[in-house]
């Protein structure tokens, strides 16, 4: 994952080296496409999550200096699926890289995953 100083990439045994993993691999991407049209969705009552999830992001990016833009910002009112669809369709297209969805509900028990990720994968390729 990271790059040494003369361009090589950073090789260790992971079996071996479990102390400083983080250490190892918290230095400038080896060779990766720079994230330049991505976004993130989430519901309105979220926003604060969601800026914090991409300040964090920020920081991570900077670290392990990779290349990137801060992601558009979809605000989504109410959690029914057809809004999330149709703020999906409005604003995806063939050039959006990634996608972070921010859903509500406990982790296992979002009611919108299921549909979303049926319509990401299905009819708005996108990874996400």
């Amino acid at each position: 994952m990271g790059k040494q100083q003369n361009g090589e990439r950073n090789k260790f045994d992971i079996t071996e080296n479990t102390m400083d993993i983080d250490r190892k691999i918290q230095s400038q991407m080896y060779q990766q496409p720079s994230l330049s049209k991505w976004g993130i969705f989430y519901c309105e009552n979220d926003t604060k999550t969601a800026k914090s999830f991409i300040d964090t992001m920020g920081k991570c990016f900077d670290t392990i200096q990779y290349d990137s833009n801060r992601p558009r910002e979809f605000a989504i009112r109410g959690n029914n699926f057809r809004e999330w669809e149709k703020t999906l369709r409005d604003n995806l297209n063939p050039e959006v890289q990634c996608v972070v969805l921010l859903l509500p509900g406990a982790k296992g028990k979002a009611p919108l995953y299921d549909d979303l990720k049926r319509l990401l994968l299905k009819d708005l390729p996108v990874p996400s």
